[in-house]
């Protein structure tokens, strides 16, 4: 583990093998223990190895403790589990992705938008290949749609629904699902797709009065809120109405950032100390390659497994590949140190 930590901390691209699959969690967590301060994105192959992998992850995470005689301020601060799954449908189609979907991919990028880098904030995101080959908004246009309002605070409510509905939102009559609202009067409704519950704004005139979280079925208030933070409500189908000027998909540049004229990449929110781990980058590459058959040529909505790879290295992330097996010589074509581990799991008593 020394000698991993010694090599993790010089960045670059290296590779571990002989870490069975039920064991890279452990290996995820581990990594999280012995760099508390930095992001870490694990990289999985579809949907299902993604679920199990955070359910495995966390329990991992709430675990691991203080080597023996290591001062406590050491140990691993708790870490910001982030979940970025890829729409559930292609983006040509005429379907929108699920609205929790969206909800968990805008969580994790209102999150990276909002890193700071100060001490237990470093996030843990668990994603899938397929979800780092969709583009999305570029970090400056979702903080610039993203809103954060506060008890106290002016706002005229008429000037807030149209705000919220050209950001998706939906007016109906009664807030029932995430993405909707209901203005009744000097009360505002409204249901940010990353809140767990729906909000309740009482105005007097433009003063926001109060705040409070209510139960979408009884329609009843709950406990007060101070803030709330306002997302857009959609992603899909806020980027396809981008002219297509707008949306040329220019490449991250070293710092992570992509600019306002192009679609970004979750590169695009990472920090340069950021460990990229790529479990089992055989079928990473088997997966893209599946996609990027399925995407229409010159999908402004597509980046190249490849590319992507290539931009994280220039961006400096550490990329760390974790396999079970050999390396084999198809993972040999970037620049990568090899170490040999060997985690294996227990067998039932």
């Amino acid at each position: 583990m020394q000698s991993l930590a010694r090599r993790l901390e010089q960045g670059g691209a290296l590779s571990c093998a002989g870490v069975s699959r039920a064991a890279q969690p452990f290996l995820a967590a581990l990594v999280r223990h012995l760099f508390p301060e930095r992001p870490l994105l694990v990289v999985t192959e579809g949907l299902k190895t993604q679920e199990s992998f955070l359910q495995d992850i966390t329990t991992w995470t709430s675990t691991l403790g203080p080597e023996p005689g290591e001062a406590p301020a050491r140990t691993a601060p708790p870490s910001q589990l982030l979940f970025y799954p890829s729409w559930e449908n292609l983006p040509h189609e005429d379907r929108r992705p699920h609205v929790d979907v969206i909800a968990e991919r805008l969580e994790t990028l209102v999150a990276l938008a909002r890193y700071d880098s100060r001490p237990g904030s470093a996030p843990l995101i668990v994603t899938s290949v397929a979800a780092l080959l969709q583009r999305t908004f570029p970090r400056e246009r979702l903080q610039q749609q993203t809103r954060s309002l506060s008890r106290g605070e002016r706002v005229d409510p008429l000037d807030l629904v149209e705000w919220l509905e050209g950001l998706g939102y939906e007016p109906e009559a009664q807030v029932t699902q995430k993405g909707e609202l209901a203005l009744r009067g000097g009360i505002l409704d409204l249901y940010p797709v990353t809140s767990p519950w729906p909000v309740r704004l009482e105005f007097f005139g433009d003063e926001l009065e109060s705040l409070r979280h209510f139960d979408p079925l009884t329609q009843i208030s709950r406990e007060e809120i101070t803030t709330v933070t306002i997302p857009p409500a959609g992603e899909l189908g806020l980027l396809k109405k981008l002219p297509p000027a707008d949306s040329s998909g220019k490449k991250a540049s070293a710092d992570g950032d992509s600019g306002m004229r192009g679609l970004a990449t979750l590169l695009d929110y990472l920090p340069p100390q950021t460990v990229l781990l790529l479990c089992e980058p055989d079928q990473l590459d088997e997966r893209a390659r599946e996609y990027a058959a399925q995407v229409p040529a010159a999908d402004r909505f597509f980046i190249d497994w490849a590319d992507f790879q290539s931009q994280a290295l220039v961006c400096g992330l550490t990329q760390l590949s974790v396999t079970e097996l050999e390396q084999t010589q198809g993972q040999q074509d970037l620049p990568q140190e090899r170490l040999e581990l060997s985690i294996q799991s227990l067998d039932p008593f």
